[in-house]
């Protein structure tokens, strides 16, 4: 089931034609709410988690669509504690219901937003696990900011998950250093 609520979002990427006499994409949902400035609410089951922080996910409808944690960001695949991170967030939402705020969609067409099972924040449950570092060049886009900033800054003083490295390094700066 996808509805549209009042809220803020991220600027919109350029809006895309549709053939008005179907129903809207979850995709396109989530674009038309970025540019009408509210919130898509995007239900359905996870089918594929590809990494601590993406998945795919067959909405209500019977749509596939690819799906980013906001605020988040978890090991590359060849980083320490990729695995980890990934094996965490499978066994939390693989094959269950989530529901996911959409903010945005990103330029690899993936929805990015807030994702929920059970009323659970998932990206705070990664970031408390010591799997993922915060995005903090996004947290205006993200209500929970604080939230996130202060479960990282916990699980660094407990050195959970990937924490327990002596110098872990940020996937985004890995990213950088390979380029």
């Amino acid at each position: 089931m996808l509805a549209l609520l009042p809220g803020s979002v991220a600027a919109a990427p350029a809006a895309h034609a549709r053939d008005a006499s179907r129903s809207p994409s979850a995709f396109e949902a989530a674009a038309d709410a970025q540019s009408a400035r509210k919130i898509a609410w995007i239900d359905g089951v996870v089918e594929h988690v590809y990494d601590g922080d993406s998945f795919r996910l067959r909405t209500s409808d019977g749509r596939e669509i690819g799906v980013r944690i906001a605020g988040i960001d978890a090991p590359e695949r060849t980083q320490p504690f990729a695995n980890v991170s990934r094996k965490a967030l499978r066994d939390t939402i693989d094959e269950r219901e989530v529901r996911v705020e959409a903010i945005k969609v990103d330029a690899y067409g993936r929805v990015v937003g807030r994702v929920f099972v059970s009323g659970r924040d998932i990206g705070l449950e990664q970031l408390d696990r010591g799997l993922a570092w915060p995005l903090t060049r996004y947290h205006t886009e993200l209500s929970p900011a604080e939230r996130y900033a202060q479960a990282q800054a916990q699980a660094q003083a407990r050195r959970a998950g990937l924490r327990r490295q002596n110098d872990p390094r940020a996937p985004w700066l890995f990213r950088q250093q390979r380029r």
